[in-house]
């Protein structure tokens, strides 16, 4: 989503990692493959007998809360997909095979971070066909209650987001991303996912974050941090939500060059807008693929 046009990118070579799913808590194995050029990202579940791949698209969202869970027709899952998709956005990786032994794509540390290290050891390769840009022909809002984004026609990317979590320690903070500006984009990717202590049992409730901990999550408790490890950032807080962002706006297929403004944006949202965004390419309308 960063720096538009180019050749389509895919990986140099396959790599593997292995971690525990955030939500399950089950181990699991994950296997990234070069792909061939305008395939895209996709998912296959290696455990589920027969199961046909899961495109990475707007499309495919089935459950969007504390996760984003994409599925195919036949029903098959794959959860927690947000952070490496924001690796992908963020090293432009066009084309991909992602081969996961379970239902949820491995928390690791909490960031994208292990993601866009593992492929950068491993390096990119360039294809031979041009990547695709999504551009705007009229903005696109959508919104619930005091949330919403925003997306305007731009030539280049940019986002600035705020959150506001009231009197805890998270508070309220805003950050600004220039989409040229590829160091700082590559520094979202350390931003760890957070919970409220509060929301632990709404988690649990769901069936949800059997595999959390504080080596993989930061836990606020009102105006508290439970984790002994300091912030990487003082705003490693919004950061985080603009990384999942990134993460659910890949599911594009494509950069776009837009200026996005998100307040209190969380995974439904994002979807929502991915949704707008691709309903008008698809009928010719508000947005044009180039």
């Amino acid at each position: 989503m960063m720096i538009l046009g180019g050749q389509q990118t895919t990986l140099n070579e396959a790599i593997s990692i292995d971690g525990v799913g955030l939500h399950t808590g089950e181990p699991c194995t994950l296997i990234m493959r070069p792909a061939a050029e305008n395939t895209g990202i996709s998912f296959k579940r290696s455990d589920v007998r027969s199961a046909q791949p899961i495109a990475a698209t707007a499309d495919n969202v089935v459950f969007t809360q504390y996760g984003t869970v994409l599925a195919n027709g036949d029903g098959t899952r794959i959860a927690t997909t947000e952070h490496l998709m924001a690796a992908l956005a963020i090293l432009q990786i066009d084309n991909v095979e992602i081969i996961v032994d379970g239902p949820e794509v491995p928390v690791l540390d909490g960031s994208a971070e292990p993601f866009v290290e593992a492929i950068l050891a491993k390096g990119r390769a360039v294809q031979n066909t041009p990547r695709r840009v999504i551009r705007l022909h009229e903005p696109i809002n959508v919104s619930d209650g005091d949330r919403s984004i925003s997306i305007v026609p731009a030539d280049a990317f940019s986002l600035s987001i705020s959150i506001d979590f009231g009197g805890e320690v998270i508070g309220q903070q805003s950050l600004s991303i220039n989409g040229t500006d590829h160091a700082e984009l590559t520094k979202l990717a350390r931003a760890r996912t957070f919970c409220r202590r509060l929301e632990l049992d709404a988690l649990r409730a769901l069936g949800l974050g059997k595999g959390g901990s504080l080596e993989n999550a930061i836990v606020v408790d009102g105006d508290t941090m439970l984790n002994d490890a300091p912030l990487r950032d003082e705003d490693e807080f919004v950061r985080h939500k603009a990384l999942d962002l990134l993460g659910d706006f890949y599911l594009l297929g494509a950069p776009i060059a837009a200026a996005i403004t998100a307040i209190k944006p969380g995974h439904t949202l994002n979807t929502r807008a991915v949704s707008a965004i691709a309903e008008g390419a698809h009928h010719g309308g508000r947005t044009a693929s180039a």
